[in-house]
């Protein structure tokens, strides 16, 4: 079942120009100089003295507005940062609900607390819930940087790194998902734990080998993490000689996470939405295929194998 994306909102900071958002260059972040933060940031709001809940609600209010007619009959999924207990989760829920009272009325709610790996691990259920005579669903995803709010005690679990030349980001993404005889097609998808106790790149040596198992099919092209951490790039840098065998000679590596910043939860629905961009506008053909990583820094760890298909051909 082809997968079509059709992005009602998307923000990094006050950018919202796709073609600057999924172009080649990077996206220059601004200078902040404050007593609580000093580095380059993507900023939606200017007030860095907001606790990260609260952020993240008015974050979410630029949504409201832009929700679709007959949105409460939709399934919502939200992709939020990977707390570090349910509390958490359902103080954000809490603070979405004053902002949008319906929804806590809404009776087909999902939320996926998986930081960057929410997305791909969402999409069974996107799928499950498009084949059940359910004709669009409703993705929200919204996250900041720690570093542009106020100190709290237990934040979201770790997520966001500390080092200075990370770019901040405040990010939005309010997007409608329909099965279509145009689109995305799942070709394959893997998901891995990664413990405390496994060496750094466990969890994806682990994915890699299933999708040589289960798959093995050519990838031209892939999603790969990289947001100017070398924490995150440890975990799949030495392990591309598992899949080395299946990268076509013309193989693409594509960095979201430098050309506009860590994005956190945002992460997988905007590389989602590159993906859909890059079948579009041509720049990856029908027949190939492209693999999007992503990797919360807490405990899950996701790939898929995506393809495109036109109407009435073959999946790519």
């Amino acid at each position: 079942m082809p997968l079509l994306l059709s992005p009602l909102v998307l923000k990094v900071g006050t950018e919202s120009d796709k073609e600057k958002l999924f172009g080649r260059e990077n996206i220059a972040p601004e200078w902040i100089e404050s007593d609580s933060y000093t580095g380059r940031a993507h900023l939606t709001l200017t007030d860095l003295a907001l606790n990260y809940i609260t952020r993240l609600s008015y974050l979410f209010k630029e949504c409201v507005g832009c929700l679709p007619d007959g949105w409460q009959s939709q399934p919502i999924l939200f992709l939020t940062p990977a707390f570090s207990s349910k509390e958490q989760t359902k103080a954000l829920f809490s603070a979405y609900c004053k902002v949008l009272p319906q929804l806590s009325n809404h009776n087909k709610l999902y939320f996926y607390p998986y930081g960057r790996a929410a997305c791909l691990l969402a999409l069974k259920q996107i799928e499950q819930l498009l084949s059940d005579d359910i004709s669009q669903v409703l993705i929200i995803a919204v996250d900041c940087h720690h570093s542009l709010c106020a100190p709290t005690q237990g934040g979201a679990s770790g997520h966001h790194s500390e080092e200075s030349h990370l770019t901040a980001c405040d990010s939005i993404a309010l997007v409608q998902a329909q099965s279509s005889d145009i689109g995305l097609i799942l070709n394959w998808h893997g998901k891995s734990a990664q413990v405390s106790v496994n060496e750094a790149g466990q969890g994806v040596a682990n994915l890699f080998y299933l999708y040589c198992k289960q798959s093995n099919a050519a990838i031209d092209a892939m999603h790969l993490p990289l947001n100017n951490t070398l924490k995150i790039a440890n975990e799949w840098l030495g392990q591309l000689s598992g899949i080395a065998s299946v990268l076509n000679s013309d193989f693409k590596c594509l960095f979201n996470g430098i050309r506009v910043g860590d994005l956190g939860a945002t992460m997988g629905i905007f590389n989602l939405l590159h993906t859909q961009s890059l079948y579009q506008s041509g720049e990856l053909d029908t027949d190939q295929a492209i693999l999007q990583l992503d990797l919360s820094d807490g405990l899950y760890q996701s790939a898929v194998l995506f393809g495109w298909q036109n109407e009435n051909s073959d999946a790519a």
